[in-house]
This record gives structure tokens, C-alpha cells and sequence, in this order.
């Protein structure tokens, strides 16, 4: 059977990490602050600047998984081609099941912006906000359909006004983004990417008017990747009429803090159970990992209308 590309753990930085029993502060590295004053007069001592930095609260990893058994009876009367489908077929519905999780976290619907200026106080935001809230900055959009360059260059204007949560300051401006695409319109933002752009030089006569074509400025100001899914479809309930499209650098702003990730394991002679249960075979997929909203102000929602 085919199965859809899976997209999320190239969404997700992943942080190798120890079981929590309990919600665990990290430290979060906030932007520079400008000094209030530098000057420093002869013999006098120089000022000290304290760091600006923040707190990101991590949940607890949890494990996740399922077991496939298989009787003596279904080995001796199954060929073994429908034994190996069957367990891959087992196998890729707990990576699909894992997968939507993690898009929902990066669509919004899951999970929260766990955000505190110490380590013992923390706030939770929405990952994406209409305007700015508390710590949270404004980085969710809308009416702005992706039909021409012109649109991610309005989205881009979003992240030229987040400030640092912390400083104060203005982000750094990201040169290389990830647009994760509605699939009814995957092949219409390739093209947007690689068009060549004309321009009319007098668009009051654009009957009579010169037109000149030229490169698009995006591929001099930007590095863009697009992906697409149709379990994202699925979870924002895009389509071509109304849609939602996301803008940003996702490995920044989504952490994976991984204790294992997905393994597949056979036991070939049934343990305890081919004594009592005649088990023959057991295959099991597990993980286990917390998915972090860890930096919200790397990553844009955008709705068409």
C-alpha cells in the first residue's frame, strides 16, 4: 500500500535526553540587550551587564507504543509475505499516529508556549497569537493568500517586527525558511518560488504599458523549502477555498526531547506466551518524547482570509 510522506521530525530539532518524572525548567537564550551606558571613565571599574535570559518549562517524556502478536496458527496457515505486511502495516499506522501528534504541535492545536522570566513562575501562550501577548509576540496572520512573492514578502514583515521577549530587540531576520503548504496548493507555491516576476513600469496603462521580466527577489533574499502533508490538511481542515499556511524555521521553534525514538522490535519465540497462548511471534514499535514549543517567535501561521 502507498503512504504519504511523513514530514514531521524534519520540523523538529531533537534533544537526546534522560526520563523527567516532572515538569523541568530549561533555559532559554534570549537575544542581545543594548547597554544603557557604556562610557567608562579613567580609573573607574567597567559596569557589569546581566545575561537576558528566559525559562522554557518541559513536560515529562511519555512513552508510546503497541505490540503485534502472532499465533502459531497464523504463521502456520498465512504465507510469510502476509506476516511481514501485516507487521509493517502495524508498524506505519503508530508512526502515522505519531506523526499527526507532532504536526499539532507545529499547526497550534497541541500544546502550549511554556514561557517564565525565572525559573519557578511560568505563563502559557497559545503558539500562535493574532497580537502581541504577555511575553508572546504576534505571529499569527490572516488574510494573506500565498498567490505571488508579494505574499511571503508581507509575512516576512511580521518577523521584522517580533521583538525578543526578553531584550526587548528586534529578532534576528531568518534567511532560509520552511513553508509548509496546503497539497492543493504544493505545485501553485513551487511556482511562486520560481516564477519570473514581470513588472509594469505604468500600471494605470497596462494595456500600452512595457513590461519587464526579470528574477524573483526571493531567491536573492531567501533560501525557502516547501513541504506539504495531507495529515497538516487534515489537522487545519485546509482547502482550496480556505486554507492556512505556516512560514518560518521550525527546527528553531519545535524541540523533540527525545529519550528513544521510534524502535521496532521482534521476540521470534513468544516469551511466556507461546506456552500458554500458543505466541509464536511479537513484533512492537515504541518511543518516547515530549514535544516542546520552545521558541515562538521563529514561526509564522498565515490564513488566506
Amino acid at each position: 500500500p502507498v503512504q504519504a510522506e511523513l514530514i514531521a521530525d524534519k520540523l523538529y530539532k531533537v534533544e537526546p535526553s534522560d526520563p523527567r518524572p516532572n515538569a523541568t525548567p530549561q533555559p532559554w537564550i534570549g537575544g542581545p540587550t543594548r547597554w544603557s551606558n557604556s562610557k567608562v571613565k579613567e580609573l573607574e571599574p567597567y559596569k557589569p551587564v546581566a545575561p537576558q535570559n528566559g525559562f522554557i518549562s518541559y513536560a515529562p517524556q511519555e512513552k508510546s507504543g503497541a505490540t503485534v502478536p502472532f499465533s502459531k496458527e497464523a504463521l502456520l496457515t498465512r504465507n510469510s509475505s502476509w506476516i511481514i505486511q501485516s507487521g509493517q502495516n502495524a508498524r506505519d499506522g503508530g508512526l502515522i499516529t505519531r506523526e499527526i501528534e507532532m504536526l499539532k504541535y507545529v499547526a497550534g492545536t497541541l500544546g502550549k508556549w511554556k514561557f517564565g522570566k525565572n525559573d519557578s513562575t511560568f505563563t502559557e501562550y497559545n503558539t500562535y497569537n493574532t497580537a502581541v501577548t504577555g511575553s508572546a509576540v504576534k505571529n499569527s496572520l490572516t488574510a494573506n493568500p500565498l498567490d505571488s512573492w508579494t505574499n511571503i514578502d508581507t509575512a516576512m514583515q511580521a518577523f521584522r517586527d517580533m521583538k525578543d521577549p526578553v531584550s526587548g530587540e528586534f529578532i534576528a531576520q531568518p534567511k532560509s525558511v520552511v513553508l509548509i503548504v496546503p497539497m492543493c496548493i504544493f505545485m501553485k507555491a513551487n511556482v511562486i518560488k520560481n516564477a519570473v516576476v514581470t513588472t509594469n513600469y505604468n500600471a494605470a496603462i497596462a494595456s500600452a504599458t512595457i513590461r519587464y521580466e526579470g528574477p524573483n527577489p526571493l531567491n536573492a533574499a531567501l533560501t525557502i523549502e516547501i513541504m506539504a502533508s495531507p495529515y497538516f490538511d487534515e489537522i487545519t481542515g485546509s482547502t482550496s477555498s480556505t486554507y492556512t499556511w505556516y512560514m518560518g524555521q521550525p527546527t528553531k521553534c519545535f524541540v523533540n526531547d527525545q529519550v528513544w525514538a521510534p524502535k521496532f522490535e521482534e521476540l521470534s519465540d513468544g516469551g511466556e506466551g507461546s506456552f500458554w497462548k500458543d505466541l509464536a511471534l511479537a513484533l512492537k514499535l515504541s518511543w518516547m518524547e515530549q514535544y516542546v514549543v520552545q521558541n515562538n517567535t521563529q514561526m509564522l501561521k498565515i490564513a488566506n482570509s
